[in-house]
């Protein structure tokens, strides 16, 4: 998990997450969280490794900044990162596990709001 406040602007988050998926990691799932404390805006986004084996696919259900969500309001997204993006291609996921990561959009708002500045 990633988490920038302030200094990055969303081209270099995107860039970084690229760089997590290099051929010599063995990332398998980003989840990146973008506060702008002045602005009271965020963008949380989650990315899997590239089927070719380098860069990330990324996706999002937020609008990309400037037209970021504001912390005042829900956003009412919940990403459901498969466990087979969390695992790989290939290796069993147990019973007992969830088929899905949950990432609640609305539970990060609470936490930014709950600790901002």
């Amino acid at each position: 998990m990633e988490i920038a406040v302030n200094n990055e602007g969303p081209n270099k988050l995107i860039n970084d997450t690229h760089r997590y998926f290099a051929a010599n990691t063995s990332i398998r799932v980003w989840i990146g969280v973008k506060v702008w404390l002045q602005g009271r805006k965020f963008w949380v986004r989650w990315g899997e490794r590239n089927p070719n084996g380098v860069d990330a696919v990324i996706h999002t259900g937020m609008s990309f900044p400037p037209n970021h969500h504001s912390i005042d309001n829900p956003v009412n997204l919940v990403y459901n990162i498969p466990m087979t993006a969390v695992y790989g291609p290939g290796v069993p996921i147990h019973a007992s596990n969830a088929g899905t990561l949950d990432t609640d959009t609305d539970a990060v708002r609470r936490i930014i709001m709950q600790n901002q500045i």
